[in-house]
């Protein structure tokens, strides 16, 4: 996840909105305008020549939280012979792309609220075949209270190639008026200090691995302001629900007002309907959403003290449950009454004999609904065949969709309900066979 801090003004005058000057980008009427969304690519990158480059469009956002769409384009290092790159997804927030030439990717992002495009956003990849500079990372921005200790983290620093010597590292703070501060250890990658007074103390963190170096700046508000942290990243299966988690967020100063929530969807998988409304509880520490399609889904987790807010993003990864076994699930028996053996071989491979029939009821004995039913051969002796398999006979492994029928018509077998199953055998002689199947399907 990534945090950010944004001030939006807005005084209502005459009935009306009274909004900053605008451009001729910006959509204006007399009762409301629109303000353009903003893009935030991530920061520039040090590479090594083959690596796998990902880019981080995640923390752009809508100044009035409509959803937003990404447009990411990269040309490749050849100068005036540049070519576009190749993109995983040009539209996602996170898409990928092979650094497969040396020198400097130049990747540029768009991102529309439906209406309006944001100014772009340059994001410099350096892709190099020798030593490849390190990447300086000062940790995010830190709103503390007056007299807290902070503790700076340097930790996510790397160097791509881990060459030519490991890194070493060098911290320097100035307070809000200029002066230096004194750290625990400005050559350790976590060290601390106490911020003594009010205001915005400014760090910089420089690493070096030998032959390069790499500066990073973080910043650290000594003002009270609350940290919003909407939680790890999540996957779940489409149909389950997704609960999400700002229990991480918290006031330094707890001061002027306890915390407040609210989420919202900042994009939504390709194909979603999913709207701000389809946020059960928006506005609490946990709330939760149902995914409608696979794919990815970024939301927003405001929290406010009364006084500031800050920001945070986090994402939803949705997949495609699939069947497994729950036998323990259901009752399955064979009708005796429905058993019939014919010399009809339709539908069976040359050389079987005839074929044998019966019908089979399948009943959910567990408080639980099952969907996505299938019948799957475990033991078929003797070569003979399922002759109603899906996609045509088969033995060990073959399976068989449950057709909609009964209670089970609608797709779902909740509990207590049954469905018939009819089974077709292709018979390779007329002797004694073994036949046992097991019943897969979804369970929620």
């Amino acid at each position: 996840t990534q945090s950010r801090t944004r001030t939006v003004t807005t005084e209502p005058a005459n009935g009306g909105a009274e909004c900053p000057a605008l451009t001729e980008d910006q959509a204006c009427n007399e009762q409301a305008c629109n303000i353009p969304p903003v893009a935030d690519c991530g920061d520039d990158q040090n590479v090594s020549l083959g690596d796998t480059v990902k880019l981080n469009g995640s923390a752009s956002y809508d100044p009035e939280g409509a959803l937003i769409s990404y447009r990411w384009a990269c040309s490749d290092p050849n100068g005036a012979n540049a070519t576009a790159v190749a993109l995983s997804d040009p539209s996602a927030p996170t898409p990928t792309f092979p650094a497969d030439i040396e020198g400097t990717y130049m990747c540029t992002l768009v991102v529309n609220d439906g209406e309006l495009d944001s100014e772009s956003c340059d994001n410099l990849i350096n892709a190099k075949r020798k030593n490849v500079a390190p990447n300086a990372e000062g940790g995010d921005d830190q709103n503390v209270a007056e007299g807290d200790i902070v503790a700076l983290d340097g930790s996510g620093s790397d160097d791509p190639d881990d060459y030519p010597q490991p890194l070493t590292y060098l911290w320097s703070c100035t307070n809000p008026n200029g002066n230096s501060v004194a750290l625990s250890d400005p050559a350790d990658p976590n060290p601390t200090f106490t911020a003594g007074i009010y205001g915005i103390y400014v760090c910089g963190l420089t690493v070096n691995d030998g032959e390069l170096n790499d500066s990073d700046t973080v910043l650290i508000h000594a003002n009270g302001a609350p940290n919003a942290y909407a939680g790890d990243d999540i996957y779940v299966y489409i149909g389950d629900s997704a609960t999400l988690d700002g229990s991480g967020s918290n006031d330094p100063d707890n001061w002027p007002q306890p915390l407040s929530y609210f989420w919202t969807f900042v994009s939504v998988a390709n194909g979603s309907v999913l709207t701000n409304a389809d946020i059960k509880d928006a506005d609490s520490v946990s709330p939760g959403f149902v995914p409608d399609v696979d794919g990815t889904y970024v939301l927003e987790l405001m929290v406010s003290d009364g006084l500031n807010a800050d920001y945070d993003n986090v994402t939803v990864e949705a997949g495609i449950k699939e069947p497994e076994i729950i036998n323990t699930l259901v009752s399955f028996n064979a009708v005796a009454s429905s058993y019939k053996t014919t010399t009809d071989t339709s539908g069976c491979p040359a050389g079987f004999v005839g074929k044998f029939s019966f019908n089979s009821t399948l009943k959910n004995t567990k408080n639980a609904s099952l969907y996505s039913l299938i019948v799957k051969v475990a033991t078929l002796t003797n070569g003979n065949l399922l002759q109603n398999a899906d996609g045509g006979p088969g033995g060990a492994g073959a399976v068989m969709t449950v057709p909609w029928n009964g209670s089970y018509s609608d797709g779902e077998l909740n509990p207590g309900e049954s469905v018939v199953v009819p089974f077709s055998l292709c018979l390779k002689s007329k002797s004694a066979f073994s036949f046992f199947v097991d019943i897969l399907g979804i369970v929620e």
